[in-house]
């Protein structure tokens, strides 16, 4: 089984966003994803996020959005990360910015290995001192570091 631990490489995060909203922050991450080879379809996988982000919006609230899906266009499980000192309109439940976006996909066939990825995430998240590290953070290693301390699996 994967671990948590080893869907958070150094290389899938964005230090800074460029992008200013939910739509275009996505496809900046899914850009990401494909570049490395993580992702081999960006539309397919941008349809499944998309979609699933229909259902019920991701800006958890705290300044922090987790985007997933599941989708045939995942080669492996993963998770990009964009960090943005602006902020970004993410539709959030409690209206704010969001500085720190995970973008979550797994294979269709990972069971609910999303789930797991997404709770464990949220554990830690609803953490004021953690969301702020992670905002400190000055490159992909420290976040890489933080992460691997702080989350389970």
């Amino acid at each position: 089984m994967t671990e948590i631990k080893e869907v958070i490489r150094e290389e899938l995060i964005k230090m800074e966003l460029k992008k200013r909203n939910k739509r275009e922050v996505i496809l900046e991450l899914i850009d990401l994803l494909y570049e490395y080879g993580v992702v081999k379809d960006k539309e397919k996988f941008f349809e499944d996020v998309w979609a699933r982000e229909q259902i019920t919006p991701t800006g958890v609230g705290f300044g922090v959005a987790i985007p997933h899906a599941k989708s045939s266009a995942v080669v492996s499980p993963v998770v990009a990360i964009g960090k943005s000192s602006r902020g970004v309109d993410f539709e959030a439940i409690d209206d704010k910015p969001v500085h720190l976006v995970f973008l979550i996909g797994v294979p269709e066939n990972a069971r609910d290995l999303h789930l797991k990825i997404l709770s464990s995430l949220s554990r830690r998240l609803v953490h004021e001192e953690f969301r702020e590290a992670l905002m400190r953070a000055k490159s992909p290693h420290e976040i890489v570091e933080i992460l691997s301390k702080n989350i389970e699996g």
